[in-house]
């Protein structure tokens, strides 16, 4: 065997030595005191799953607050998820381009896509894309309806700041008529 060709690192090697990283980084921050609320036993709010009511108008301040506080751990439970799949999908990429790399030199570029490894590592990317994507998705629906309610206590507010006024100023106009 020549010294080139003992050098190369086969594909399933190659596989195998990104398969943990973004694993071991989320340990590494984990140990650091750095912690991605990702863990639905632990951090998905119970009995929540990110839809606001549809009688959302109707909620008391002290419900729709309290919506919001559930809403906020939901978004940060989707905000640690989606870092997790990001992670997973940047190690599988890299994975996938020395896999790649590995297939070419050990069969030629024209076997490439049919090859099995290759289509292995192509499909992980492909879930970790979508399940990314999705999130994404889900997370910015949750800043919507986030503003949503935010947007609601503004209105709230100004409806009450508005009605002060308004019994502020008919008062002072009935002391002036007596």
């Amino acid at each position: 065997m020549s010294i080139t060709k003992s050098l190369i690192t086969p594909p399933n090697k190659k596989d195998q030595a990104y398969s943990t990283v973004a694993i071991e980084a989320m340990e590494s921050l984990g140990q650091s005191g750095i912690y991605l609320q990702d863990d639905p036993d632990r951090d998905k709010p119970v009995e929540y799953d990110g839809q606001i009511p549809k009688n959302l108008d109707m909620l008391s301040n002290d419900e729709l607050a309290s919506l919001m506080v559930v809403h906020q751990a939901w978004t940060s439970y989707l905000n640690g998820c989606h870092s997790g799949s990001a992670a997973s999908l940047k190690t599988s990429e890299r994975a996938l381009k020395g896999i790649k790399a590995s297939i070419t030199q050990e069969r030629g570029k024209d076997y490439v896509l049919s090859d099995p490894r290759y289509i292995e590592a192509d499909a992980r990317v492909l879930f970790y894309e979508i399940k990314t994507d999705i999130i994404s998705d889900i997370l910015k629906d949750a800043r919507n309806n986030y503003q949503l309610m935010s947007r609601l206590i503004t209105l709230r507010e100004q409806d009450m700041s508005q009605t002060t006024r308004r019994n502020v100023l008919t008062s002072s106009h009935r002391g002036r008529n007596r």
